[in-house]
């Protein structure tokens, strides 16, 4: 299974390079900090579907999910984690 630092990683990438947005560190709030508006966190969910093979439920797009690169990370792990699990 893929570990939280590589998660992160793929995540920022995945902000800087599909909805241009610049990352201070994983813990950055970034609705607060105004770096993700509605638009932008439909590219972030999209661009983390395609990168992690997942789909986000609509009844699971909640912003405290997509409030820091840490907080999405564990949200990707416990949908990759649950996928695994429905696929046994």
């Amino acid at each position: 299974m893929i570990g939280l630092d590589e998660i992160q990683g793929l995540i920022t990438n995945i902000l800087v390079g599909k909805v241009y947005v610049k990352v201070p560190s994983p813990t950055t709030d970034l609705l607060q900090a105004g770096l993700l508006d509605s638009i932008t966190l439909v590219e972030l969910i999209v661009g983390i579907e395609e990168q992690f093979g997942i789909q986000v439920p609509l009844e699971e797009i909640q912003s405290d999910h997509y409030r820091s690169v840490e907080r999405i990370a564990d949200f990707v792990s416990l949908c990759l984690a649950r996928e695994s699990i429905e696929q046994v």
